[in-house]
């Protein structure tokens, strides 16, 4: 399961590429390795100001009762999201990269789009924490959705990857009616994929696209 990003796009740089208004992340840094618990940058309609760039919480609470909070979401049929996975509560998740973790070892083996980190997204859904109702972002909360792993993909983790979304596919998940955008959790191609990295990785200089 996929619990480790990075997005080393600037926020000006995605408010461009995703055609978008900060909204309060214009100061968010490059993120070599995004968590479970961290606020990153995330794509999402918003009544007021449109399409958004919003900081958000990575993890949804398990309504369940488990202690951890939700860093993915592999089963969306599973009652527990049905509501999330309206219109109102879908998101893009903007990264450079993603890690999986090799099954002997726990060795980190990092994937993007190509070498030089061409920007991407990931398919995921939002809601609001119930704790903070500040309007600044950070009272709300993210998940990847997790889908099959592809062919580049599987020998590392042979479960499961996160659902990529390239530029295509990006207006469809934010507007599109709800069976259109579910048919995009699918295996990304296998030549969309390539294994970048292996051990600690950082993004090469020429992809923190957008920063000085």
């Amino acid at each position: 399961m996929t619990t480790l990003y990075a997005i080393t796009t600037s926020p000006a740089a995605m408010a461009a590429l995703f055609k978008a208004s900060a909204d309060g992340a214009a100061e968010l840094p490059p993120q070599y390795a995004v968590s479970p618990g961290h606020i990153a940058p995330v794509i999402r309609n918003n009544a007021e100001a449109g399409r958004a760039i919003t900081p958000m919480r990575w993890g949804l609470p398990d309504t369940a009762g488990g202690a951890k909070p939700i860093a993915a979401i592999s089963d969306i049929a599973d009652p527990r999201w049905r509501d999330r996975l309206i219109l109102d509560y879908r998101c893009l998740i903007p990264a450079t990269a993603f890690c999986e973790y090799a099954q002997a070892g726990r060795e980190p083996n990092w994937f993007a789009r190509d070498q030089a980190r061409t920007p991407f997204a990931i398919a995921g859904i939002w809601m609001p924490s119930g704790r903070n109702e500040a309007g600044n972002g950070l009272d709300l909360l993210f998940a990847v959705l997790a889908t099959l792993p592809n062919d580049t993909v599987r020998p590392i983790n042979p479960d499961t990857m996160p659902t990529i979304l390239t530029e295509d596919d990006w207006e469809t998940w934010l507007s599109g009616d709800i069976d259109t955008a579910l048919a995009l959790i699918r295996p990304a191609p296998s030549e969309a994929v390539d294994l970048v990295a292996t051990g600690e990785e950082r993004d090469p200089p020429e992809s923190r696209m957008g920063y000085q």
